[in-house]
């Protein structure tokens, strides 16, 4: 089923062509989508991809597709994710790149073998890995760089956060290094020190890391038990025994390789923290039921100014960290790849999948696994980050929410940020690009505010869920929605899924010059919003398609099915498209099987018999 629904199209021909009509019903055609969203000022994070999304809305499923393609095709490999990752930053990456560095590694195996060339290849990897790292932040200066260090985990803190003064310089404090008195509590440095980063040498060292985690892993049955240096890099290999790596453990190897057990990880395992601890840094588990149960921030999988991996090849697993942690790219890159099992992940925010000025790359390799975080998480990033979660098969749950309220909004419910979600900084600085990519099973995703294929200021959100019933729920500006210049999809294509949003914007729906996508290519589905449902909000696009099964719609206001409102004298355009199956709509208005619709400016709802 998987391997046919890849190569399904969002849009094939009778779906875009049924888009074409709608349009030419209420007197437009696609280019017509293309009227300028460019309203804030230009900042230096603007990526193309967004600024082509925003520009041809058309384009947005087209685009999805890609991305589930390449990631698809790279299945379990970090390095082809993040050259994928990297390439959406806008960082100049061509596969020559990694070609050339392959063929350097190589070299560097010459007259060794066995596990000894794998160790060459490590070295060889790493050494120049961390000489790009180095590259990356040359312009910088030392105290610069301590000022990065100093505000980076209290980003993504809430306001009324009891650890924000705990967060900001906690790592300087850890690794004993002077914490300058005299910093102010501004954090807009931060976007003024990252346009001197140089974001192509970050890449290659990214690439060059994750080449030799793969490397290794190939040669690690083969490693005898032992610690062992591969240059500057120090290795420690365990056996099939059930271990415990503590925190002193994991602070002192660069490279724990466990071949077997149930084993349990303290500390900062497959963490990095550049300019402070080890700038490079990886956990390879082989198999066993394992717990990595990290203390610290930035771990299991996570780079703050350099690169970190954790790869489980099999096994029940156990993930339980704080904040920073999970696949987490912070001026940096980070990976964490769960091969097989039924896996638990509890975390923090910043989390399964995040990343700012840098990339993530979450895998899942199958099982019924559970996510749980507070928030920025399951596919979050912001500004020069691109986040990817790819889940392969199993009946999952993903639920991000539960600990900070969005006040004043809403009061009494949990902000998610979360499952394909993507925020620039308003108005100072551009978003990044999120993808959540899952296959198989019958999947639950909850995330109360901003959540499921969402975007939020010049970003862009993608959720694909490509078979399973599943079910959708939120409370607001969630599934396949834009918010304020920006661009939102979610993309199911298989299955009898139900979609609740207590509010709008939600379900193919655009908001002040943004755009919104829903599209469900088949399966008797259910649709619950206040406020949705392919709406064209405050000039912006909105687009809602279901193509094959027999539905219900319920919707809890008279705006919906087919909207688009009147702002700032400019409309929008909100299209609702049922393709077949025979449909409930609410009472009392005037959607019905077999007949069109038309509302607001350039709204339009068509149920084609």
């Amino acid at each position: 089923m998987t391997l046919l629904l890849l190569s399904q199209f969002l849009l094939d021909t009778a779906e875009t062509s049924a888009i074409i009509q709608a349009l030419a019903y209420i007197n437009l055609a696609p280019e017509d989508l293309s009227y300028n969203k460019d309203w804030a000022d230009r900042d230096s994070f603007r990526l193309k991809t967004v600024d082509r999304l925003m520009a041809k809305p058309m384009d947005v499923p087209h685009f999805a597709d890609s991305c589930r393609a390449e990631i698809a095709r790279s299945t379990g490999n970090p390095t082809s994710t993040m050259f994928l990752g990297f390439s959406l930053l806008d960082v100049g990456l061509s596969p020559k790149d990694t070609n050339e560095m392959r063929k350097r590694f190589e070299k560097a195996m010459a007259g060794k073998k066995g596990w000894e060339a794998g160790l060459a290849y490590l070295r060889a990897s790493w050494d120049e890995a961390d000489a790009h790292r180095q590259k990356a932040f040359s312009r910088l200066s030392r105290p610069q760089i301590d000022t990065l260090l100093y505000y980076s985990l209290s980003l993504w803190a809430d306001e009324g956060d009891t650890l924000l003064d705990t967060l900001r310089g906690c790592l300087l404090r850890e690794f004993g290094f002077p914490v300058d008195t005299a910093w102010c509590d501004d954090s807009s440095r931060i976007l003024e020190l990252a346009a001197l980063v140089d974001w192509r040498e970050l890449a290659l060292g990214a690439l060059a890391f994750s080449m030799g985690v793969e490397e290794i892993t190939m040669f690690s049955q083969g490693i005898p038990e032992g610690s062992y240096s591969a240059g500057q890099w120090r290795v420690l290999v365990k056996g099939e025994g059930d271990d415990v790596h503590p925190a002193e453990t994991t602070a002192l190897y660069h490279l724990i390789l466990d071949k077997g057990g149930s084993d349990a990880y303290y500390g900062r395992p497959g963490g990095s923290v550049g300019f402070l601890g080890r700038p490079l840094s990886a956990v390879i588990d082989l198999c066993g039921n394992d717990a990595y149960l990290a203390e610290d921030f930035v771990s299991l999988g996570a780079g703050l100014m350099g690169y970190g991996a954790l790869v489980d090849l099999s096994g029940d697993d156990l993930y339980r960290a704080p904040h920073y942690t999970m696949g987490m790219g912070l001026f940096g890159a980070g990976f964490l790849s769960d091969k097989a099992g039924d896996d638990l992940y509890y975390s923090g925010f910043f989390a399964q999948s995040a990343a700012m000025f840098g990339v993530s790359y979450m895998h899942e390799g199958g099982g019924d696994d559970v996510m749980r975080a507070f928030s920025c998480a399951q596919a979050f990033s912001s500004v020069k980050g691109c986040a990817i979660l790819d889940e392969v098969g199993g009946d999952d749950v993903y639920y991000a929410g539960g600990e900070y309220l969005h006040k004043p909004l809403l009061e009494h419910n949990y902000r998610a940020f979360a499952q394909g979600y993507s925020i620039g900084i308003r108005p100072r600085a551009s978003g990044g690009i999120s993808v959540l990519l899952d296959r198989e099973g019958n999947d639950l995703y909850q995330g109360e505010v901003y959540a499921q294929g969402c975007s939020y200021w010049y970003s862009a959100g993608i959720l694909l869920d490509l078979s399973g019933d599943d079910f959708y729920s939120a409370v607001q500006y969630a599934q396949g929605s834009g918010i304020h210049l920006s661009v939102g999809l979610l993309g199911d294509y298989s299955g009898s899924d139900h979609y609740y949003s207590r509010y709008g914007p939600s379900q193919g729906e655009g908001h002040d010059l943004a755009v919104g996508w829903l599209i469900d290519k088949r399966g008797n589905d259910n649709y619950q919003v206040s406020g949705g449902l392919g709406i064209g909000l405050t000039n912006s696009v909105g687009i809602f398609v279901d193509s094959d099964g027999d539905d219900t719609y319920s919707a809890r206001e008279d705006i919906g099915l087919g909207d688009a409102n009147r702002a700032r004298d400019a409309g929008g355009v909100g299209i609702f498209l049922d393709l077949s199956g025979k449909d409930n709509y609410p009472a009392g208005t005037p959607c019905r099987n077999g007949r069109a619709w038309t509302r607001g400016m350039w709204g339009l709802g068509w149920d084609r018999q």
